[in-house]
């Protein structure tokens, strides 16, 4: 019987079998490293833009929308992070946002919400939708990409 493996992370430590790493060939470790997935959904089409330029300069893809994302779109892409405008132009991010953290295969990506409102508003909308996080207009793409960076880290 081998002996586990440790292999430290930030988050602590976890191990697995010496045959995983042992079997594994030098295809495996060349494979391209695929940059995470931000999605910015937000009815601005400045205000998009301006997030998609920070994060992309940054080393992320992005998938930038200004209307809400199909179930369909939101599986298939399972993005690393999702930023949401709580005003939609007709449709609620802070629904789409609760019908993302109860859908068991969704449950797991991170929401940002993002609004105009103030702090202490949407601070109890994003409680009350189990959203991850919030960030109130205007924010500052260097707040954007660091909430994106510590969500693809995780």
């Amino acid at each position: 019987m081998h002996e586990l493996e440790y292999i430290g992370s930030a988050h602590g430590s976890f191990s697995v079998p010496p045959t995983i790493s042992e079997e594994m060939s030098d295809e495996d470790n060349n494979l391209p490293d695929v940059p995470p997935l931000v999605m910015v959904v937000d009815d601005d089409a400045d205000l998009l833009q301006l997030a998609k330029s920070a994060l992309e300069r940054n080393g992320f893809q992005v998938d930038a929308r200004t209307k809400a994302p199909s179930w369909q779109d939101l599986v298939k892409l399972h993005p690393t992070v999702v930023f949401m405008d709580v005003e939609l132009g007709g449709e609620n991010g802070l629904e789409i946002c609760k019908a993302i953290k109860e859908n068991p295969r969704l449950s797991d990506v991170p929401v940002i919400l993002i609004s105009g409102h103030g702090e202490v508003r949407l601070n109890a909308e994003a409680g009350r939708c189990r959203a991850d996080g919030f960030m109130s207009k205007p924010f500052s793409s260097r707040l954007l990409v660091q909430i994106a960076e510590h969500y693809s880290s995780n």
